[in-house]
């Protein structure tokens, strides 16, 4: 570390959102705790929730994202949009472009420059992870030319230009090479991570999982 040069980069703006979570859900008494450590940002910005299949992973989250007030993005496999998708609608109060989804290098384009142009006003961005895994080796390929597409950030400044303030990965465990490798890239205030298999017989793995 003594031969690594530390930049603290500056919290940024981020927008300020209302998301109220329908009557009909309650937190259950053995959530509260993981509620209260999702919340604590005091030792790390990076929180890990691991429940098992049906306890409330997602609902602790958007109960976290609910205290916050904060627009959030959340970055998974394509073949769990449509279920976050559906879970945000029906924990949330939920209006039409509260929730944009983004599949694609096209449409992170043009949500950028939505941005861009103080017309996002989504609460929730739900992004999938391939799309973000082929910004990444654009981005690595041509460095800041990648602007010359038309993007209107670098990846690092993903955040920063859509406002955010919270990163959500769920199935964290699966795709664990590219999510580890997002991280590498994410500049945002608060993580929060899902698994309910965060387990792995490779030591490398769990070490990996451990960082």
């Amino acid at each position: 570390e003594e031969q690594l040069e530390w930049f603290a980069k500056p919290s940024f703006p981020v927008a300020e959102v209302k998301h109220i979570i329908q009557s009909k859900w309650t937190v259950r008494e053995q959530q509260e705790p993981i509620i209260r450590y999702a919340l604590d940002y005091s030792q790390t910005k990076q929180k890990f929730i691991n429940l098992q299949t049906g306890k409330g992973k997602s609902f602790c989250t958007m109960k976290t994202v609910q205290e916050l007030n904060k627009r959030a993005v959340v970055i998974i496999k394509p073949m769990f949009i449509e279920k976050w998708v559906e879970d945000l609608s029906r924990t949330y109060e939920i209006n039409e472009g509260d929730i944009v989804t983004v599949q694609g290098l096209k449409q992170l384009m043009q949500i950028q420059h939505l941005a861009l142009a103080g017309q996002l006003n989504a609460k929730y961005i739900v992004i999938s992870n391939k799309t973000m895994q082929m910004w990444i080796k654009d981005y690595e390929t041509l460095g800041n030319d990648l602007l010359d597409l038309g993007f209107t950030c670098l990846p690092e400044d993903l955040f920063e230009c859509l406002g955010a303030d919270v990163r959500i990965i769920d199935e964290v465990h699966m795709d664990f090479h590219l999510n580890f490798r997002l991280d590498l890239y994410t500049n945002v205030d608060k993580a929060i991570s899902l698994s309910a298999t965060l387990v792995n017989a490779d030591p490398f793995l769990v070490r990996m999982y451990e960082i």
